[in-house]
């Protein structure tokens, strides 16, 4: 039964009903006529919806944010509803005395607990849900006996204060639930209005609670003859969860369908346990008369639920943490005395030779009165001297910093005065630098090599090296930081031992292995390589070309942008690739996955470079893998308690391998270095990444909580380039996104000056940290917290960019009423400042192509110009189109070529009154229709002519099948209404083909009708639409192809699949309609639908008069001079696999999509560097592409389709 006509109350109307007529044949009476639904509707369309209106606004003014449950599920899960029952709670009658003596009803119980789960699933403190009331609360008389459907759904919306107790939330609940009784009334669309002006108006919520609490009836007759047994409902909504509870024989039982798209089993089943739990945590304190728990202190998790979480989160922690990697390496030389350590170019060290010059560099140190745990900076360059340095510090008991020589100088004296660094280890072409250094700091510069090659070798004595102790500090690396300046991470030995003894696992790194190291020294990824090679027996080689060096190693660590440029497929001997730094992309980790073992890596460098590892499986999503070694993620909500499995939190990172804190910073580790919640005199890393459990026990990463974002696998504070942007006396709001990869950087006002700014960015920034533009605005847009508005400038960013490439330079104007008609009509349709545009810019150099300069013309003709794009190909500048149209308007060319705007019906066919009215009578007769209804005749064009042709032979041919999704609420009568409007304004629309020989040369006509006739249906049963609904849609309908007897050459079926949404499928026949036409007749559509103006349509029998006219000698003279001694292209042919029997009709060709891997915005800006038009840059792509396949012949020709519409109309 349709819900459209029915409720659940009703439906126990309905049942009563059934039961008396069976007991009773010839005694149920009809119903009463006090109430019926007419006058109900009439009653509804007569309240005054002023009053709910306001209420609802002030019920929702808080919201900004949709409550949205998003758990995990298989992304290749076909649509589908499934549903799960399960009882709620055992005792009805016990919950309901309860409920009676605290003075709630069980619907507030329920919708409290329903609030609890989803805010501890979506961390929010102000949840909304739709609620479906009974629309039963009108004063109506006897509403109580009328049948039909009068539900309502509204939305709920409870703020949840953690530091509140249970009880205080039921009163909150029960006070908004009597509130809203007299505004129930009011429909969802209108409700949902209040939160237009900040959310999605449809997206407010996507789960809905449904509390079935109809009176029920007797379900047996009077003497127990007949009775009602096994009463089932199954019902399914447009949400993504519905959960009704309903009374079942003295229960409360449960009932929750889901879609499978956007949620899994599993959790929807955990959600269940929960949502039980949380009812049981109510009714215990409206039982107890003690103190109440706060919502903090409450939790929907059971005890078990608990152990199992933490054990998820905690690594195998069976490595020695009292150890350093100084005795490590120790132990590497003992085992391996004579293999190679490491190698680089044609130098190769082994580990007898590393640990001679790790213990000449330290002994060195130690004569310069270096102490414990004292700061010594390494300017790091990919050499062995630089891995002998840094192992050289440790064994003297100090502690390295490394520092890119590439670094701004600033930002390398920051670091030397940050840490109080005293010496510094350099190499002879840091000479420079080191000079500049020194001039600004005072610092002590030591050449390694020098020190290598001219120490103290012969005299070192390992005894005279001091004792390290795990706790010591072992090194400090510099990230970026929030405050404008970097923030140095100090690490301890038993956190990098910790680590390295564990390695094998997240690396593949084992004894005898060859290992390359790829990625900056300054990169805490590059220190994995060095320490866990090493420390392992490993032979670490350091990279010089990336693709020659790993062809000759077997596992190696990179970022996912590195790894996207290479070919898994040129290296075999590369058996393990870590990736690490930033988000492994699925589509990279399928195909490096088929070549080597992927594993995927995670961990912030405040936690020793890795905490979480996983080998990624083919077929499945890419997570972060399980916490490994001494580390133990937890993640927990805004109070430290764990979430759910499948629920978002923030990873909270614990174990060895947490950092000592940042140098000089007490507020960031106060900030950050947090209370262990399940271990006392420990603490947990507060990481700002979001993630969630999987089933598998993997951690799926979601993203950051702020807006830290990675560039090229660096993590990168925007604040930090905000800060120092802001550090220029002119500048006084700066703001930073990423646009396609790149830094963004936005200041105001505009006053101030772009070099200057860039080049202070240039000196106190590493160059990954430089934005690659640079704005100037004369004020930041700004959310109402007075913060810079980041997502407007996101959206608008390539615009403010096209901006400053006009804006950077002096700029021409306009000098004559023709050039600033064509300058402004070049701003609209590239959509940019008309005062950016130069009278000497070229179209196409500012973005413009082939179909936009179609556009471009047609806004110059509004503005009297009749100029062709022909022209605009060749003068593609104002000042040129202007002078080549002053010389030219009276040529044949512009004025000669303007069509007549109305033209006389049958004026195209050049026939006698009466062979007009036999071919007028004849095409009638084959259409079915009056002669009245056949207003026009034309003639085809040539391709038209051919179109025909070939659906005479196969009705399936030149057919076009498209689907569109519309979103929003749709009137569908009012959908198809406008779709008859925008037929009246075009005749093709109404034009139905007839083959005839009536007329000398044509095979067919075209004939123009008074009215639209469509194939037109409209199915509201809410249809889920999914890729394969469509293919089975369109198979079936394509069986139908086209004929020309009359029947409609469009059709359209649109399909309700949920109230705000609808799919339009639309199939025509090509001779009608072009890519071009129906994008236009779609907008004129929505442009009705909207009540929006419209231009005066063109005719398409201007557009044939105005071929028929246009004379051919020229056209021909051309094709003959381009084609004059052209020779035939062979044939394209490829290697093929015949099938072993024929194959069925209509799939002898196939179709294949493939995304080009470079990103669009960049082939275009190739194209305007080359001063082309992207079309033209593509085609010389293909004739290059053609040449190679044919055996590099130097001339080759192939058919392009072109639009059509460079003709001046």
């Amino acid at each position: 039964m349709h819900h459209a006509i029915t409720d659940g109350w009703s439906m126990g109307l309905l049942q009563s009903a059934l039961l008396q007529a069976l007991h009773e044949p010839h005694g149920l009476t009809r119903a009463s006529a006090t109430v019926t639904f007419a006058s109900y509707m009439q009653y509804m369309r007569q309240l005054d919806t002023t009053a709910s209106e306001a209420f609802w606004r002030s019920h929702l003014e808080g919201v900004d944010e949709a409550t949205v449950l998003n758990l995990p599920c298989d992304p290749s899960t076909e649509v589908t509803m499934l549903s799960h029952t399960f009882p709620l709670v055992d005792d009805l009658d016990h919950l309901q005395r309860i409920c009676r003596r605290a003075g709630f009803t069980v619907n507030v119980l329920l919708k409290a607990a329903w609030a609890l789960v989803l805010h501890w699933y979506t961390g929010q403190t102000q949840v909304v849900f739709g609620h479906t009331v009974s629309g039963r609360n009108l004063d109506l008389p006897h509403i109580d006996q009328l049948m039909g459907c009068l539900i309502n759904t509204v939305p709920v919306c409870v703020s949840i204060d953690p530091l509140n107790t249970l009880r205080d939330l039921l009163y909150s609940v029960a006070h908004e639930s009597v509130a809203m009784t007299t505004h129930e009334y009011c429909h969802l669309s209108t409700i949902q209005k209040c939160t237009a002006d900040r959310l999605d108006m449809y997206s407010l919520f996507n789960t809905l609670l449904i509390y079935e609490n109809a009176p029920t009836s007797t379900l047996h007759t009077p003497d127990g003859s007949i009775a009602l047994t096994d009463f089932n409902e199954l019902e399914h909504t447009e949400y993504d969860l519905t959960a009704i509870a309903e009374v079942q024989d003295a229960k409360l039982v449960a009932h929750l369908s889901w879609n499978t798209k956007r949620m899994g089993r599993s959790y929807v089943e955990q959600l269940t346990t929960h949502w039980q739990s949380t009812l049981q945590q109510l009714l215990t304190a409206l039982e107890t008369e003690h103190t109440v728990p706060c919502i903090q202190a409450c939790s929907p998790l059971s005890q078990r639920d608990q152990q199992h979480l933490i054990g998820l989160s905690t690594g195998s922690a069976n490595a020695a943490i009292d150890t350093t990697v100084v005795k490590l390496l120790a132990m590497s030389v003992e085992r391996y005395p004579h293999v190679p350590a490491v190698e680089y170019a044609n130098e190769q060290w082994t580990y007898t030779q590393l640990q001679r010059n790790v213990q000449t560099i330290a002994a060195y140190l130690l004569t310069c009165n270096v102490r414990a745990e004292e700061p010594v900076g390494i300017l790091v360059h990919r050499l062995p001297t630089t891995i002998a340095a840094m192992l050289g510090v440790l064994t003297a008991g100090a502690t390295f910093v490394p520092i890119d020589p590439e670094y701004p100088l600033e930002r390398i004296e920051y670091i030397v005065q940050d840490c109080g660094i005293r010496h510094m280890l350099c190499h002879p072409t840091d000479r420079q630098t080191a000079i500049t250094l020194q001039n600004r700091v005072t610092i002590t510069l030591h050449d390694i090599s020098v020190t290598i090659d001219h120490g103290l070798a012969s005299e070192v004595i390992p005894a005279m090296f001091p004792s390290i102790a795990p706790s010591n500090l072992a090194y400090i690396l510099y990230t970026s930081g929030s405050t404008g300046r970097p923030k140095g991470v100090m690490i301890e030995h038993h956190s990098l031992a910790a680590l390295v003894q564990q390695v094998t696992e997240c690396t593949g790194i084992r004894p005898g292995c060859r290992h390359l190291q790829a990625l900056a020294l300054s990169f805490d990824c590059s220190l994995a390589d060095i320490f866990c090679s090493l420390c392992h027996g490993a032979t670490l080689v350091l990279r010089q070309g990336i693709s020659e060096s790993l062809q000759q190693v077997e596992s190696t660590i990179l970022t996912p942008s590195l790894l996207a440029v290479l070919d898994p497929t040129h290296y075999p001997n590369l058996k393990t690739v870590t990736v690490a730094g930033e988000a492994l992309p699925m589509d990279l980790a399928i195909k490096w996955s088929q070549a080597c073992l992927l594993i995927n890596a995670y961990g912030p460098t405040e936690n020793t470079i890795f905490t979480t590892c996983g080998r990624y499986q083919a077929s499945a999503s890419v997570t972060i893998g399980r916490p490994f070694g001494p580390s133990q993620v937890y993640i927990l909500d805004a109070s430290l308690s764990l979430v759910p499995m499948g629920v978002v939190g923030e990873l909270y990172i614990g174990g060895a391998g947490v950092m000592r804190g940042y140098v000089n910073r007490p507020d960031l580790d106060q900030a950050v270095l947090v209370p262990h919640p399940f271990h006392t005199q420990c603490h947990l890393y507060k990481t700002g990444d979001r993630g969630r459990w999987l089933a598998s026990g993997e951690i799926e990463y979601v993203g950051r909580s702020d807006d830290q974002i990675k560039v090229r696998g660096r993590r990168v504070e925007p604040s930090e380039i905000e800060a120092v942007l802001c550090q220029h006396p002119q500048v006084t709001k700066a703001a930073v996104v990423v646009v396609d990869s790149q830094l963004v950087g936005f200041v105001s006002p505009v006053e101030a000056p772009t070099a200057d700014v860039r080049s202070l960015a240039q000196r106190c920034l590493p160059a990954y940290m430089v934005p690659a533009h640079l704005l100037v605005l004369p004020m930041l847009p700004l959310t109402t917290s007075g913060k810079a508005d980041k997502k407007h400038l996101l959206c608008n960013a390539q615009e403010y960019i096209r901006s400053l490439a006009s804006s950077a330079r002096s700029i021409t104007a306009p000098r004559s009423s023709t050039e600033q008609s064509l300058v402004t009509a070049m701003a609209q349709t590239l959509m940019i400042a008309a005062d950016t545009i130069d009278v000497n810019d070229s179209f196409f150099a500012l973005g413009g192509d082939s179909l936009l300069a179609i556009r471009f013309v047609s806004l110059c003709r509004e503005e009297g110009l009749l100029v062709t794009v022909a022209d605009v190909f060749q003068h593609p500048t104002p000042s040129a189109l202007a002078e080549a149209y002053g010389l030219a308007k009276s040529d044949y060319s512009h004025a000669a070529l303007k069509a007549p705007s109305v033209l006389k019906p049958y004026s195209l066919l050049d026939l006698d009154d009466e062979a007009l009215d036999n071919l007028r009578y004849e095409t009638a007769r084959q259409l079915n229709t009056s002669v009245d209804d056949v207003i026009d005749i034309l003639p085809t064009s040539s391709l038209q002519s051919g179109f025909i042709v070939n659906t005479l032979k196969d009705p399936s041919a030149y057919m076009v099948q498209q689907s569109y999704c519309i979103t929003g609420a749709l009137d569908a009568d009012r959908y198809r209404e406008c779709w008859d409007q925008v037929s009246q304004r075009h005749s093709i629309l109404r034009t139905k083909f007839v083959t005839t020989d009536l007329i000398l040369g044509h095979t067919a006509v075209q004939v123009v009708l008074a009215a639209m006739d469509m194939a037109w249906s409209y199915d509201e049963s809410y249809v889920p639409i999914d890729a394969g609904f469509e293919r089975s849609y369109f198979a079936a309908d394509r069986q139908h192809g086209f004929a020309f007897d009359g029947s409609p050459l469009i059709r359209m079926v649109l399909f309700k699949a949920t109230d705000t949404e609808h799919w339009l499928f639309l199939t025509f026949h090509h001779a009608l309609l072009d890519a071009w036409s129906t994008n236009t007749v779609l907008d004129e559509v929505l442009a009705l639908y909207h009540e929006q103006p419209l231009h005066p349509a063109l005719q398409y029998n201007s557009y044939l008069a105005h071929v028929m006219r246009k004379p051919a000698q020229a056209t021909q003279a051309f094709w003959q001079r381009t084609l004059n001694d052209t020779k035939p292209t062979p044939d394209l042919q490829l290697p093929s696999v015949r099938p072993p029997s024929p194959a069925p009709s209509g799939s002898s060709y196939e179709c294949h999509k493939q995304s080009l891997s470079c990103p669009l915005s960049e082939i275009h800006a190739f194209a305007q560097r080359l001063g082309i038009t992207t079309n033209n840059l593509l085609r010389g792509l293909w004739a290059l592409l053609l040449s190679r396949y044919l055996n590099e012949q130097t001339e080759v020709t192939f058919g392009v389709l072109v639009s059509g519409r460079n003709e001046p109309l």
